[in-house]
């Protein structure tokens, strides 16, 4: 997803860029040919009523031979599918809700082609006037060099950085905890682009906090302190490795960082307990000389999720994440 948002930055300044949303909807309504995902569980997450509008829509998205028009779809096309699939978005994992499956099976019941190309072109529209506000952004006065490090290449990249590289400010969002597992929740959109089942769960495997990583010291007493509250040996595996995993590739990216590090995270919990990763992010960093200027919480409210009394795994009363944390350090 990162690599297709990283395509999506480079359509503003191409010479060509347009978005004519009609155009593409005509063309996909005309399309002959069909394209599905080889997942013998398709049907298990999407009627079987709405696959041949996908696959005529996706058909026509895999014969696209124009790389701008591709990547100018892709994001549209991805929503639109979505309102078809018995996910339920307000979880943070996939999983199918009897309140998704009632959403879908109405919403079969009416044109449901007419709703999918209607979502189709206001998604379409809203790229474009996206993209548009970003074009016009161009014209500031300041030249940014900037380097994006993201996905399950993250921690083997950051220690291969040449040694000169510097720059003044790092802002990044690492994972929190186990909180949302990434590729899990990406699946359907990963099938749909493409993607054989066999080489998501191999991403799946380099997935933090589930990677083996290499031991660090983490500077933190707060660390430590909420470390011996953690009995069982596979969470406690997972509370090291995230630690070690993503405060070792900030450290080691932070070297190079002349000016502030903006790090956002949320507390998660692990067996109801709320970990203040901000707290062991801001204590390990100042161990290296940053200065802890501010703790930014903002309260969650504009995303929804899924709530429920208890954990339906573990029986242990559930605690949703009600705030996120920016921590801000300066040299």
């Amino acid at each position: 997803m990162i690599l297709l948002l990283l395509k999506i930055h480079e359509i503003p300044n191409h010479p060509l860029f347009s978005i004519e949303p009609e155009a593409f909807i005509q063309q996909i309504r005309s399309n002959k040919g069909h394209w599905l995902p080889e997942w013998g569980r398709l049907n298990y997450w999407y009627p079987e009523g709405s696959l041949a509008l996908l696959g005529q829509a996706w058909g026509y998205y895999h014969n696209l031979s124009d790389p701008l028009a591709k990547n100018l779809l892709t994001i549209p096309l991805l929503k639109a599918t979505k309102l078809f699939t018995y996910n339920d978005a307000q979880r943070q994992k996939l999983s199918r809700s009897p309140k998704a499956i009632a959403r879908v099976e109405a919403l079969m019941q009416t044109d449901f082609v007419s709703r999918f190309y209607t979502a189709l072109h206001e998604e379409l529209l809203r790229t474009a006037r996206k993209l548009h506000e970003y074009r016009l952004l161009g014209g500031h006065a300041y030249s940014v060099r900037a380097r994006v490090l993201a996905g399950v290449d993250t921690l083997t990249q950051s220690l291969q950085l040449e040694p000169h590289t510097r720059w003044n400010m790092l802002i990044t969002s690492p994972p929190y905890l186990q909180a949302q597992e990434y590729i899990r929740c990406s699946k359907l959109d990963l099938l749909w682009l493409g993607y054989t089942e066999e080489y998501i769960r191999s991403l799946s495997k380099h997935e933090l906090p589930y990677k083996d990583v290499e031991p660090i010291e983490v500077l933190s007493p707060t660390y430590a302190a909420y470390r011996e509250r953690i009995t069982e040996p596979h969470l406690l595996r997972m509370y090291d490795r995230y630690f070690f995993a993503v405060l070792g590739a900030l450290t080691n990216i932070a070297a190079r960082v002349s000016e502030t590090l903006c790090l956002f995270v949320g507390q998660a919990t692990v067996r109801g307990i709320r970990v203040p990763i901000d707290q062991i992010f801001a204590e390990h960093f100042e161990r290296l000389g940053w200065f802890h200027e501010a703790t930014l919480i903002d309260t969650i409210e504009a995303r929804v999720m899924f709530r429920a009394r208890t954990n339906p795994a573990t029986g242990i009363e559930d605690a949703r994440m009600p705030t996120e944390h920016m921590v801000v350090l300066h040299r």
